[in-house]
């Protein structure tokens, strides 16, 4: 073929790798209105081929039914609008003042969980799952079933990670999928949150108070208002009752500075807002006899109180074996054992 021929020689087709339309969908959903192929490519950063082919990824997505034409040739994800708005009218709710309020109910952790269900079926990008934090502000989101096309859990950045905690339940976005195979996200939505209260050591300081958590992986301090970080029986010794707020705002107590407490959260980070929370439980001092096994005990939000039937069966059962104990099992008592448990393991 000569050189001539070959100068008005038809160039090869584009191939599909060049823009992958789950990346379309997701820049899309990034997107706070529609944009048009140009301003999508822009945004993509995608070069000649990929600027060529997109026209052709987003008529696939249109046939789909996963992207709709607006005005101007713009585009958008289909029934994102839609998807983003209350089904019913209601007014602002205001801010809780005590876990109870801020936690949902069954129902509506329910509800949330099936709209989280009903967003993923339209969105193939969308993944439920847990949030596992790192210590060092990012996280992982560990799906509650294997990604397609993806190796392993979903990475979430520092800056992706929103107001979402250690432990929480989560709805994420695939916001980019990388050549080894593995994938970045940022959280969209917190499904159910894993910790109404926490524990952690409570410091005094000069703007206010705060509880730093145990747990390393929960990256946010509580703060305190001036009056919840008195509990019951705090209260009671210094007279105050059980809404009044202390007479001194600057009350500082040898009992509270410096302690293990346990906090029950008054309202979860939101919007780059703190966490905030009372004082529920002073646990002790860091290193007393016992407090670790306190500390582990609410990190992991294990049960200790039980009911006071419960409580009085087992005070009833006999501290003895009986002999009708003894059967169908054997007696090793007169063997000597060596242990470190304490007497109350």
């Amino acid at each position: 073929m000569s050189k001539k021929l070959r100068k008005f020689q038809r160039p090869p087709e584009p191939r599909e790798e060049h823009v992958n339309a789950a990346d379309v969908v997701a820049h899309l959903a990034e997107l706070s209105k529609a944009a048009s192929i140009r301003e999508i490519a822009h945004g993509m950063g995608l070069k000649h081929r990929g600027r060529r082919y997109l026209p052709r990824v987003i008529e696939k997505l249109k046939k789909r039914g996963e992207v709709e034409e607006i005005y101007g040739g713009r585009y958008k994800l289909a029934d994102q609008d839609a998807s983003q708005k209350p089904t019913t009218k209601q007014p602002p709710a205001a801010p809780p003042a005590r876990a109870h309020e801020a936690a949902p109910s069954e129902a509506a952790a329910h509800d949330a969980q099936a709209a989280a269900a009903s967003r993923r079926a339209r969105d193939p990008n969308l993944i439920a799952g847990r949030i596992i934090a790192h210590r060092d502000g990012y996280a992982f989101l560990v799906p509650d079933q294997p990604i397609p096309g993806v190796d392993g859990d979903l990475f979430i950045g520092r800056d992706s990670l929103g107001d979402a905690m250690h432990g929480d339940r989560v709805l994420g976005r695939i916001v980019r999928r990388r050549p080894d195979g593995r994938a970045e996200g940022r959280i969209v939505q917190i499904v159910r949150r894993e910790h109404p209260t926490l524990v952690g050591l409570f410091r005094y300081g000069p703007h206010g108070n705060h509880v730093l958590p145990y747990d390393v992986r929960l990256h946010h301090e509580v703060l305190i208002p001036p009056g919840d970080e008195l509990t019951a029986d705090l209260r009671a010794k210094l007279g105050i009752g059980a809404q009044q707020p202390p007479a001194n705002r600057r009350l500082r107590l040898p009992e509270l500075d410096g302690a293990v407490v346990n906090v029950e959260i008054t309202r979860f980070p939101r919007a780059g807002l703190a966490p905030m929370g009372r004082v529920i439980e002073i646990l002790g001092r860091p290193g007393d006899i016992g407090v670790d096994v306190e500390i582990i005990i609410r990190k992991h939000h294990i049960p200790h109180e039980f009911p006071e039937d419960v409580v009085a069966a087992a005070k009833a059962t006999a501290p003895q074996v009986s002999e009708y104990d003894l059967r169908g099992r054997r007696d090793f008592r007169d063997l000597p054992i060596v242990t470190i448990d304490g007497e109350t393991a």
